[in-house]
């Protein structure tokens, strides 16, 4: 808490606290104040912000702080709960509003200006890419599923979220594919297990930072775009407006105003023992982790995207991002098929899936 903000306190002054009840990742953190960010919450007197959250991420919270004019707080650990302490006792000297409990009742929008980097934070940026031998939107940052992260961060997810662990085979030759481009790869977000087959020609965060410090959100702010293979770490870039491409998609029903416009997915493929196929509508028509879950009780099976359907999705975002790319005939009726479908669900984001995939599996369109 800001000297400021205490001695108020102390003297009994009345704070107006937002408090943002964000269990888990830092995902839901980034979209509450993204929200905070948008023009029809500005002017609202807001002096201090309680994040309820048990994961923190330090660096993107410093960062909105400064952005919005509010000092953020953390509600876990000890130093939180002191904190609430001073705060809350007694309530009748804070205004508290919960601006998480409005969100889930409203459609969430994304704001039109990108979050700011500070002038010392680029300049450590422009270190951390030299460093690198990198630059400014010359390479994607990867993020990759391992379930040592809900092993260390969400422990009762991980039995569940089994079947969606990759090792990483399938994502070599696309890998390949960027550097012949002459692109840079970089891995950012969980840290590999011992199981991991991807090549160690490129750095990852863990040779040179941590997990929630200030190199991820250095190289998530500015990169080509962000490749994630089936993890939230996409979060990290879309507060700066960078391109997500999502491979072996497993969650193909985000909320409304949830994904940004400038998303590419590539989604994995649910398959019944007898070898038919799940259909888009039929993923659609259930909750977001229904099958996954099915899968992981062996109701299912998990069909992974190919090593050429992954390289596919990187020429694809490639020519995207760059604004070279052309639709056919054949893809333009593939996406046609796809938004009829998608309009039946309403509550759903529409998502942007690769024409090249849709290419290859135009059955799941029918």
């Amino acid at each position: 808490m800001s000297i400021p903000l205490l001695i108020r306190r102390l003297r009994s002054s009345t704070l107006n606290l937002v408090v943002l009840g964000v269990p888990g990742e830092f995902a839901q953190f980034v979209q509450h104040m993204e929200a905070l960010r948008l023009e029809d919450y500005r002017g609202k007197r807001r002096e201090i912000v309680l994040a309820l959250s048990k994961w923190r991420q330090m660096t993107l919270g410093d960062i909105y702080a400064a952005q919005l004019g509010t000092p953020v707080i953390w509600g876990g650990g000890i130093s939180g709960l002191l904190q609430q302490a001073l705060l809350l006792q007694p309530r009748c000297l804070v205004t508290i509003s919960r601006e998480d409990t409005r969100l889930k009742r409203h459609p969430y929008r994304w704001p039109d200006g990108m979050l700011r980097l500070s002038e010392s934070m680029i300049e450590e940026r422009a270190q951390t890419l030299a460093k690198l031998k990198l630059a400014p939107s010359k390479y994607i940052a990867l993020a990759i599923f391992s379930i040592e992260y809900d092993l260390e961060r969400h422990p009762k997810h991980s039995d569940k979220q089994f079947v969606l662990q990759t090792v990483g085979s399938e994502l070599v030759e696309a890998i390949d594919f960027l550097q012949e481009q002459r692109i840079g790869v970089v891995m950012l977000g969980s840290a590999e297990d011992e199981t991991s087959r991807i090549p160690r020609s490129f750095p990852r965060l863990s040779e040179f930072g941590e997990l929630g410090g200030p190199h991820e959100v250095h190289l998530a702010s500015c990169c080509k775009y962000f490749w994630t293979d089936n993890t939230g770490a996409w979060w990290l870039a879309a507060p700066f407006k960078r391109p997500v491409l999502i491979t072996n998609n497993a969650t193909q029903r985000p909320r409304r105003g949830k994904m940004q416009d400038n998303h590419l997915i590539v989604p994995l493929r649910y398959r019944e023992w007898s070898g038919r196929d799940l259909t888009l509508r039929e993923i659609y028509s259930k909750s977001n982790a229904f099958y996954y879950k099915a899968a992981s009780r062996g109701e299912l099976q998990i069909v992974r995207n190919t090593a050429a359907e992954i390289v596919d999705a990187q020429r694809e975002m490639l020519a995207r991002v760059d604004g070279n790319w052309i639709e056919s005939d054949k893809q333009l009726e593939l996406q046609d098929r796809l938004r009829e479908v998608q309009a039946d669900f309403p509550e759903i984001h529409p998502m942007n899936v690769s024409s090249l995939w849709l290419s290859r599996h135009p059955h799941l369109l029918d």
